[in-house]
């Protein structure tokens, strides 16, 4: 596929050298395998949460490892268009059904495992830029320790680790940096080619991951020319069989994006204009870095709110746009910088530029690798820096490189607290959305979630206050209207109730969730014809449910049509085994059936 490209940078190396290499990398498994436990150890009892539920407890595509899914299942959760990511929760399926502890663990040991990535990646690379800078040679592991290790305990990351769903995000990620460490192991390694193979294997199944995996081979091309060859001619010429098999991954990207799993959610002609979308995005990512260096607003959801206003956009104009003018002068010119800016945008790029994704404006997720980027910076800045300030006499210990240490030991002390103290915000749905709500008022889908914790938990009176804010914010979503008949139903305004469901079928009239809602109200009414209508509306829409069917066969039944009734309570038994509403009503309505065939006798 390709020749060793600068292989030989480290010929001579011998045996003892290895061992090192073996050592440091050992170190820094368990130093980094600690500081994630410290950091998560509290996140193992995390339930799932908003988008966990459609992807994982309702999801009967992960139920079973083969045949992998089911093709008439059409709900459209995180895992859809990823299929490493629905075989990693089906073998968490396989192996403990919906233990949520499990979940966790291989989320966590998935985050360990790629700083441990980052630090052999971020070491090799400090090691072939050591040609122009000797002293980074001995530097260079405690360097990559200390990056690594920060970039595994910073409060940012929880998003990715904590959410379950969101291993999307960490599968990419490993990938990414298994691409990149292959690329970089191939131009120092006597087999070459092995490497390059593996590098387009681990490019291969981060599309099949998440979509901003997208970046890769255009990202391991310029890391290439960054630390390895001194023109972009001979790079091609030394590598040009490895970058087209880089490149033939992007079919498989293709393929993914084309079946259309997030059709209804991302992408243009949804609602959302792709240059509103690209401005709000300015102010996002200028967010995001901010969070990088203080982490004090971390929140679940940002909602849909885009950007208005010069004042909003222009900060994040003037400092993306000047990072953006930089990465390219430097692609060009400086061939590190270059790369850096590439690998910190190229993450970004496919949710963070003009594709809109109309159900959030940000997600602080998106910022899982490239935070990798931003620490570089920091750490070697910083012992630049101190090494200029701390001149290092002959003989003597590294300076910089103890008080850069030291530094990082505190951060990393904060780094475990914080993190520590966000994971509990996610032990409970009510806490998870008493926080967005309080760091994001105006975001309607957190009023509308934490109405639905107060619903479920009884609280009725406060589910509606909650409801009621939601449905008076601009670009509120139909689900919370749904609630908001339900909750109205609850509190016995029964006609109030009726007039919201049809208001909502007024606009959307395929919507099932109101149909279901309707049936409610009406059987709570004692209008049995009209609640069978509405609940078959909902079931020809595709709505699969244990509960509509099992309400459905209540009303046909208390409509006087038996056997249509049994045939309902059936189906949700089909659907829910452990039924027990449908169980005890099938049996009731065959009972009667049976008492009444022997009268006729």
């Amino acid at each position: 596929m390709a020749d060793g490209g600068a292989a030989g940078v480290f010929a001579g190396v011998g045996g003892r050298a290895t061992a090192r290499r073996w050592g440091s990398i050992l170190l820094a498994a368990l130093v980094l395998a600690g500081l994630g436990f410290v950091a998560y150890r509290n996140s193992f009892t995390v339930p799932f949460v908003y988008d966990d539920e459609p992807a994982i407890p309702a999801n009967p595509r992960i139920r079973s490892l083969w045949p992998f899914g089911m093709a008439d299942y059409n709900v459209q959760s995180t895992e859809c268009g990823r299929p490493l990511v629905r075989l990693s929760l089906a073998l968490n399926y396989a192996l403990g059904r919906y233990e949520v502890r499990g979940y966790h663990v291989f989320n966590l040991a998935l985050h360990v495992l790629s700083a441990l990535l980052l630090f052999s990646l971020v070491q090799r690379t400090l090691r072939l830029a050591s040609a122009r800078a000797s002293r980074l040679h001995t530097a260079a592991p405690c360097l990559a320790l200390i990056t690594a290790a920060l970039w595994l305990v910073h409060p940012l990351q929880t998003d990715a680790v904590t959410y379950v769903i969101q291993r999307t995000e960490l599968l990419m990620g490993f990938f990414y940096l298994a691409t990149l460490s292959s690329a970089s192991a191939s131009l120092t390694s006597p087999s070459p080619r092995a490497w390059c193979v593996l590098g387009v294997l681990c490019c291969a199944l981060g599309m099949a991951s998440k979509e901003a995996m997208a970046s890769a081979p255009l990202v391991v091309a310029l890391y290439d020319r960054a630390f390895a060859f001194p023109s972009w001619g001979e790079m091609l010429r030394r590598r040009r069989g490895f970058y087209a098999g880089l490149a033939s991954t992007w079919l498989v990207l293709a393929a993914l994006v084309v079946s259309g799993p997030r059709d209804t959610t991302v992408g243009f002609g949804l609602g959302v204009a792709w240059w509103e979308y690209g401005a709000t995005q300015l102010g996002m990512i200028l967010h995001y870095l901010r969070l990088a260096f203080w982490p004090d607003e971390l929140c679940l959801d940002y909602g849909r709110g885009l950007a208005r206003g010069v004042a909003e956009i222009l900060p994040g104009a003037l400092v993306v746009g000047a990072l953006v003018a930089l990465t390219i002068w430097g692609i060009f010119r400086r061939p590190v910088l270059g790369f850096l800016g590439a690998f910190f945008f190229g993450i970004l790029a496919p949710s963070s530029s003009v594709v809109p994704i109309i159900t959030e404006v940000g997600a602080e997720r998106r910022m899982y690798l490239s935070l990798a980027v931003v620490l570089v910076v920091v750490v070697l800045g910083a012992y630049g820096l101190l090494s200029r300030v701390l001149r290092r006499s002959a003989g003597a210990r590294d300076p910089a490189l103890g008080a850069v240490a030291l530094l990082a030991l505190a951060a990393l002390a904060a780094g475990c607290l914080f993190t520590a103290r966000r994971n509990e915000v996610f032990q409970s749905e009510l806490s998870l959305w008493t926080d967005t709500v309080a760091k994001r008022p105006d975001n309607p889908a957190a009023h509308n979630n934490l109405g639905r914790v107060y619903a479920q938990t009884g609280r009725v009176n406060e589910a509606f206050e909650q409801f009621t804010i939601a449905t008076g914010l601009p670009q509120c979503g139909i689900d919370a209207y749904n609630n908001l008949g339900t909750a109205l139903c609850e509190l016995g305004r029964l006609d109030e109730s009726v007039a919201c469901f049809q208001n909502v079928l007024r606009q959307k009239a395929d919507n099932p969730g109101a149909y279901e809602g309707l049936g409610a109200v009406l059987s709570r009414q004692r209008k049995w014809p009209e609640a069978v209508e509405a609940f078959q509306k909902c079931v020809s829409l595709g709505y699969r449910s244990a509960d509509v069917h099992s309400n459905l066969g209540r009303a046909l039944f208390k409509a006087g049509r038996d056997p249509e009734a049994i045939q309902a309570f059936q189906k949700a038994l089909e659907l829910e085994p452990g039924h027990e509403i449908a169980a005890k009503n099938l049996k009731v309505v065959q009972d009667l059936l049976k008492k009444a065939a022997e009268t006729q006798r």
